[in-house]
């Protein structure tokens, strides 16, 4: 099954210079999950899943950022479900380019999840406890 959060938000700051100076921060609305099926959204809005009349947000804030070949390697702060833990992933892209007048920096990266490490313990018949995320992401320069 493939899934999507239609509203989040967020910011960073990169220092090419001094890697350890970056930051990123990001929120996901819960509630915005979209598998194109609503009955299944419904269902993981629903307190068995994410529940999110008690925890509307996921959030990410970044606590150390390496300089990688490519890219980053962040490390921060990820909130799902009320519980909070640290996670680490390589953050590849970082090139920027102008569109329009505009400047804009664009990153990717791809790691895995553990529902029950978060608290998410309805795992029916044929739903793995795993779950495979995928986030791209661009921003412009203030």
């Amino acid at each position: 099954m493939h899934g999507r959060f239609n509203e989040f938000s967020g910011t960073f700051t990169v220092d090419k210079a001094k890697p350890d100076k970056s930051s990123f921060e990001m929120t996901i609305k819960a509630e915005s999950i979209d598998t194109n099926v609503k009955k299944r959204d419904d269902h993981l809005r629903s307190a068995e899943f994410f529940d999110v009349k008690k925890f509307p947000d996921m959030t990410f804030k970044s606590t150390k950022v390496e300089a990688i070949d490519g890219g980053f390697k962040v490390t921060g702060n990820f909130t799902m479900h009320g519980v909070t833990k640290s996670i680490t992933f390589d953050l590849k892209g970082g090139k920027t380019i102008e569109l329009k007048g505009v400047q804009r920096t664009g990153f990717a990266t791809a790691f895995i999840l553990r529902r029950t490490d978060y608290g998410i313990n309805a795992l029916p018949e044929g739903i793995a406890n795993d779950v495979n995320i995928f986030i791209g992401f661009e921003g412009t320069k203030k």
